[in-house]
């Protein structure tokens, strides 16, 4: 993705309520440019070297599916 909205662990919890909301709409856009059905495409967050307080603020905001390299990362977070 070319416009990545990058996550700060220092980003106020609006900011990143706000980046997360922008980012699904512009799937959903996608979505419906593309013809595709709404809800097709999900967003996989990368939480690999994100503190754990950012990717519980980011659940938290409606993300739900995050990327990690390891398991065992992911279960700390």
């Amino acid at each position: 993705m070319a416009n990545q909205v990058p996550y700060d662990a220092t980003m106020m919890p609006s900011e990143l309520e706000r980046n997360i909301s922008e980012v699904d709409r512009r799937i959903r856009a996608a979505e419906q440019e593309s013809g595709r059905a709404t809800g097709a495409v999900s967003l996989l967050a990368v939480s690999k070297t994100k503190p754990s307080e950012l990717v519980r603020r980011a659940h938290r905001s409606g993300l739900c599916a995050f990327g990690e390299n390891y398991a065992q990362e992911m279960a700390e977070k």
